[in-house]
């Protein structure tokens, strides 16, 4: 999924559940940093020492900073090799197979719950919803990844560099399983056109649930009629949907903009997600970077993101703290604080998986 659930709707989801439309935007905000979070920091300036960060997501699906827990652990969380709507034309299955709605990644999104922690819900909420957006890829290198080509329309150029890089996750697969408007064809899978929208609908409804179970705001015996209004809402806001990836973005995004004014959804104006923002309130770039640093942060953009994820190999990037005494109390700290905790529970939650360095693949 995309900026459009991990933030817009998932902002929309939360304040519906009970959340209080301060709270929904830092779990909103919370998921969908989990996509941004790819620039290795360090940061100086604190009585207590350098602080490091750890990354949720990696835009080189080649060379995920030789961490091979980032996938399974944010975004492709090991499922049911089993179900039906996991079954392929081949008959492989993977152990490693990402499936809506399964347990691990109910168990991560519970201890997120347990831990009371706004960032970690949200982070957790972007790792949970992803498995319906994700379902039937892995999080490893595995040639069961592979989505037959054709269905893309890819130049010559395009389909040798996917051949190459993409047996990673949805790489295959372009962007077309994180847009809510999309309509597409897998061809590995037994079964119809997938229908992306009905995939993210099911995955709100599932959200609402949770989070209404967390908040206790909500009238129980309510909870399917409002869980159905919100799925027409967000279908409404979604609008056209076909092969073509639907409307364009800023449409919807403008949508969900004016329904977070009514006063269902909390009555008060949704802040644009700005990727830069928690980050940019609580550090500072050291001024002492080199000439060749800066030419190439200018010629990406000057995104700091791009550049270090791109180029850097995995370097850290050298900050200070905006305001040393209280750093702890920032957005950027907390919601860092809540990426190392998931990555904890996580690792000791699929250590099976983790410390597997191959996939297992069998026909069924």
């Amino acid at each position: 999924m995309d900026v459009e659930f991990h933030y817009y709707m998932t902002y929309l989801i939360a304040v519906r559940a009970g959340f209080s439309p301060e709270d929904a935007y830092i779990i909103a905000h919370a998921s969908e940093n989990v996509d941004d979070n790819h620039v290795p920091v360090e940061v100086r300036g604190a009585n207590d020492g350098i602080y490091k960060n750890t990354i949720s997501q990696t835009m080189d699906i080649t060379r995920p900073h030789l961490d091979g827990s980032i996938y399974p652990i944010f975004h492709f969380v090991p499922g049911d090799k089993t179900l039906l709507s996991a079954a392929r034309k081949d008959g492989i299955q993977s152990d490693w197979v990402t499936t809506p709605n399964n347990q691990n990644a109910q168990s991560i999104l519970d201890a997120a719950f347990q831990s009371q922690d706004l960032y970690r819900i949200g982070l957790a909420s972007h790792t949970y919803v992803d498995t319906w957006a994700h379902q039937n890829f892995v999080g490893k290198y595995d040639v069961g990844n592979k989505v037959p080509l054709e269905e893309f329309a890819l130049s010559d150029i395009e389909t040798l560099a996917f051949d190459a890089a993409a047996p990673i996750g949805h790489g295959a697969a372009l962007h077309y399983p994180d847009e809510p408007g999309r309509i597409w064809t897998d061809g590995r899978l037994i079964g119809d056109n997938i229908r992306n929208c009905d995939r993210f609908m099911e995955a709100a409804q599932h959200l609402f649930y949770k989070y209404a179970q967390y908040t206790k705001k909500l009238d129980s015996a309510l909870w399917p009629s409002i869980a159905d209004k919100l799925k027409n809402d967000l279908l409404e806001d979604i609008g056209l949907v076909n092969s073509d990836g639907g409307e364009d973005q800023a449409s919807r995004i403008g949508r969900y903009k004016a329904r977070a004014l009514k006063p269902e959804y909390g009555g008060k104006e949704m802040p644009p997600y700005d990727e830069r923002d928690w980050f940019n309130q609580a550090l500072v770039v050291d001024s002492d970077e080199t000439a060749l640093f800066a030419r190439l942060r200018a010629k990406l953009s000057a995104s700091i993101d791009d550049y270090f994820d791109m180029v850097a190999k995995g370097s850290r990037i050298f900050c200070t703290w905006k305001d040393p005494a209280n750093y702890k109390d920032s957005h950027w700290y907390k919601f860092q604080q809540a990426v190392t905790a998931q990555k904890d529970f996580g690792t000791d939650l699929l250590q099976d998986f983790i410390s597997t360095p191959e996939v297992t693949i069998t026909a069924a």
